[in-house]
């Protein structure tokens, strides 16, 4: 199998299975638990993925940069980014879970946010920056599969009753513990350590580097994070379960996602620097397939919310529909955002990627604090759509300045295809089948309409 093709595969391949067994394991939980048990589980999902930031600051795309260069032309060691990466995870988890013990809260949510905390000493020894780096993709496939197995397996043999909720987030740290020590096994098989750290200085320069990335992935995830917290807060937990529900389906639709950004922001770094002006040729034609792509799934999900919601969630979640309908436009919007943000970062130009996180970011908090306070959950999940297209249109300006492709020819094109169809929706009542159509007839008047050409075609089959 050529180089890229094994490459896509095994992303692909540990991304769609660890990703799919993950959702089985949402609808099994969601089902047993109850709408707003879920919710507390999708609060507590949240509530780690902003301490993940705080251990983090930057350090996974700094470590992705790294790893992919020979060990002698390192700025930064392996050893000094994971050194630092723990200590920030051990502090991180100290300082939360002493703030969350004397927050005023019932009983129940605080254990299950304490248990939950536990898990960012584990994602802090999670190694997939360091092979995505080296770009050994079957590592880390092996070991999202490999979580994901175990957390789908004790959660269907332990959790059997919505009484059982203390027992998830154990389960779910249990099973990121278990990632990281198949990681951590290959890491040391593949020598990942053998340069020793270089002091105290070192790490202040690596925190102050990484702090710039982190600080704008901290708001350009704003969107994602910070809508659970505010719903469950402002809402009530049964309202945050609905939105967890329907932001599953989210999280399988960026699959695709997932694939583009782990092989693009190790190849394009050192594209950029080899051959600018083909890097940007490349850039180019993986638009035309980054937002066909998104319009595809974006559309199967618009049409089929009602019946994916109903046939997986059952009808206690019927709620969720109207709000992945909304949140489907939030795929396309995020698959088009991933190549501005990871072109700016694969391209060092990490205080332009700050400058437009930051601004948009804030701009982005204000108006999610805004839309909770209408008591509409189906009007916060349409300002998640809007505060990511600020966030994007934010970004789209500092990519500008860096790489000059023509995207809006394309852009308008797929605009008005997808328009076309959504608005053509309900003509075929069959479920499932609607939305396949639907997705079949994007990609077919995408080829009529060039958004993408023989040439696109032949560009992929030359990689692949």
């Amino acid at each position: 199998m050529p180089d890229l093709s094994k490459k896509a595969f095994w992303i692909g391949s540990g991304d769609i299975a660890a990703r799919g067994i993950a959702f089985i394991t949402s609808i099994y939980l969601a089902r047993v638990l109850g709408s707003e048990n879920f919710g507390l589980i999708t609060l507590g999902i949240a509530v780690v993925g902003y301490m993940t930031w705080f251990s983090d600051l930057g350090m996974v795309n700094i470590g992705i940069r790294e790893a992919a260069k020979e060990p002698e032309r390192r700025v930064f060691r392996i050893k000094e980014i994971f050194n630092l990466k723990l200590i920030l995870g051990l502090s991180v988890w100290f300082i939360a879970s002493l703030i969350t013990w004397f927050i005023p809260m019932d009983g129940l949510t605080k254990n299950i946010l304490l248990a939950y905390m536990l898990s960012v000493i584990p994602f802090s020894l999670l190694m997939e920056w360091y092979f995505n780096g080296r770009q050994k993709y079957n590592y880390v496939a092996v070991s999202k599969i490999f979580n994901a197995l175990i957390y789908l397996g004790l959660v269907f043999f332990m959790v059997r009753s919505a009484s059982d909720i203390n027992r998830v987030p154990w389960i779910y740290t249990l099973a990121v513990g278990s990632s990281s020590i198949i990681l951590m096994y290959f890491a040391l098989r593949n020598k990942a350590f053998n340069l020793s750290s270089r002091g105290i200085a070192t790490y202040a320069d690596l925190l102050r580097s990484s702090f710039i990335l982190g600080l704008g992935w901290f708001f350009a995830q704003v969107v994602q994070l910070l809508p659970p917290v505010l719903i469950a807060a402002f809402l009530g937990l049964k309202q945050a379960g609905y939105y967890g529900a329907a932001f599953k389906f989210v999280i399988i639709g960026m699959m695709l996602d997932r694939v583009f950004v782990n092989l693009l922001l190790p190849n394009l770094s050192a594209k950029w620097i080899r051959d600018r002006a083909s890097a940007q040729n490349d850039l180019n034609k993986v638009f035309s397939f980054i937002i066909t792509g998104g319009a595809v799934i974006s559309i199967f999900f618009f049409i089929e919310a009602d019946w994916v919601t109903l046939f997986l969630f059952g009808d206690e979640y019927a709620p969720s529909a109207g709000i992945l309908r909304w949140l489907s436009v939030f795929i396309s919007i995020t698959f088009i955002n991933s190549l501005f943000s990871f072109t700016l970062i694969a391209t060092s130009n990490d205080n332009g990627y700050l400058r437009a996180t930051a601004i948009s970011g804030m701009i982005s908090i204000f108006m999610l604090f805004l839309s909770v306070f209408t008591d509409d959950i189906t009007f916060v999940a349409a300002t998640v759509v809007l505060a990511e297209i600020v966030i994007t249109l934010f970004i789209y300006f500092e990519f500008k300045k860096v790489c000059d492709i023509s995207i809006i020819p394309s852009l308008v094109k797929v605009l008005i295809i997808s328009g076309i169809i959504a608005l053509s929706s309900g003509l075929i009542d069959l479920p499932f089948l609607e939305g396949l159509i639907a997705s079949l007839l994007i990609i077919l008047m995408s080829l009529i309409f060039n958004v993408i050409s023989i040439d696109h075609l032949k560009w992929v089959k030359e990689r692949l």
